[in-house]
């Protein structure tokens, strides 16, 4: 049982890393794009028109 329980939260942590590090990289992303003087650095999300 204990194993059960350590694997669990081995696998929570990895998966907690794995996107912290994504998160970072899209942060880092959007900061170089700022830092060369662009405009349009943000990412926005244009919500789908109902027809």
């Amino acid at each position: 049982m204990e194993n059960a329980v350590m694997f669990g939260f081995f696998v929570a942590l990895v998966a907690a890393g794995i996107w912290l590090l994504g998160t970072m990289a899209d942060i880092r992303k959007v900061q170089d794009c700022a830092a060369q003087g662009r405009r349009n650095c943000a990412t926005v999300a244009v919500p789908e028109r109902a027809q």
